[in-house]
């Protein structure tokens, strides 16, 4: 009798161990499969759409239309600049810049917004095209910028600036913003 009751106890043991056991078993595999869903998914950051009325998906990678709506944006924040606008346009360009350029566009806009603020100089830009390059996020921005002194136009050139971004977790942050040379200014040396 006492070894029925002993068998019996050992058997109700062995069950319930043999069920822990499956279910811990299933247990693992469902974390495993989770754990791997979850290391392939691409993560991707939906923005709010533009004033162009273009809807944009970024993750990995950044498509040229969007690289184009921010370079235009940049452009036309960093040069429609006068007296009055200089703090605004220097902390909005500030506030996109990438960290390890932030130093770098902070004393660029400090020389640059004194010379404007003491000359009462106003700027204008009329872009005419765009070009993306989505491997490296670049873009080149061409159009016309005059200058002003009062309302007196005192310049009109055409000119290139190259507007570079780094891709970081989605967002795009300023690292470049420079006047691209034409071809006999670099032979010249200027």
């Amino acid at each position: 009798m006492e070894h029925a009751r002993h068998n019996t106890q050992l058997h109700t043991v062995t069950v319930w161990r043999n069920l822990l056991l499956v279910g811990l078993g299933l247990s693992l595999a469902s974390n495993l499969v989770l754990g791997v869903v979850v290391l392939d998914k691409r993560q991707s950051v939906i923005v709010v759409p533009s004033p162009a009325g273009r809807t944009y998906r970024l993750g990995e990678n950044v498509n040229a239309a969007y690289l184009e709506d921010m370079s235009r944006d940049v452009a036309l924040t960093f040069l429609n600049v006068n007296p009055e606008t200089t703090d605004y346009v220097r902390n909005a360009i500030l506030k996109i810049a990438d960290p390890a350029f932030y130093g770098e566009f902070k004393r660029l806009f400090d020389v640059w917004m004194v010379e404007i603020r003491n000359r009462k100089l106003s700027t204008a830009f009329y872009p005419t095209a765009l070009t993306a390059d989505t491997r490296d996020l670049s873009v080149r921005v061409s159009g016309v910028l005059k200058s002003f002194i009062g309302k007196a136009e005192v310049d009109s050139e055409a000119l290139t600036y190259l507007i570079g971004f780094n891709n970081v977790a989605g967002r795009l942050t300023l690292s470049r913003f420079e006047e691209e040379k034409k071809p006999n200014e670099k032979e010249n040396g200027h």
